[in-house]
């Protein structure tokens, strides 16, 4: 019987670990582009392309008193205040149970979070943009 349990799962941005989740959704990924595009022509021959560019974004959503969205921003604050590849850092996220991955070894806080104060805990969604997102399963690389 396969088992999940989402205290399995690991997630850091350079090195360190980011805790203090929403009240569902830990972390979401997404990537760009196809891994193939194609074309036909007018007679119906097929033609594929592999396409090179592997960017992506992963999503982290935090509960608003988390205390990695201070480690969070001050990446982003890196990003915006710096000069040079200030901000950029790795990424990781992986399931100890299956042996899933997703890792960048090229990160950055894409933008703050939008995020609200009301009568109630809220979350904040924090985009971390990946210059070649990876995504590793038992062995297997796509």
């Amino acid at each position: 019987m396969a088992e999940y349990n989402s205290k399995e799962v690991s997630i850091s941005l350079g090195g360190i670990p980011i805790t203090g989740f929403g009240e569902d959704t830990m972390v979401s990924w997404e990537w760009d582009t196809e891994l193939t595009t194609d074309k036909v022509s007018v007679d119906g021959i097929v033609t594929a392309a592999k396409t090179n560019d592997y960017r992506g974004t992963i999503t982290f959503t935090l509960m608003q008193s988390s205390p990695s969205n201070a480690i969070l921003a001050g990446f982003a604050a890196q990003r915006r205040f710096g000069t040079g590849s200030l901000g950029v850092t790795s990424v990781n996220v992986k399931d100890l149970n299956s042996g899933e991955k997703v890792t960048s070894a090229n990160a950055w806080v894409l933008v703050p979070p939008s995020g609200e104060f009301g009568s109630e805990a809220t979350e904040r969604e924090w985009q971390i943009r990946c210059a070649k997102l990876e995504y590793f399963h038992e062995g297997l690389t796509s």
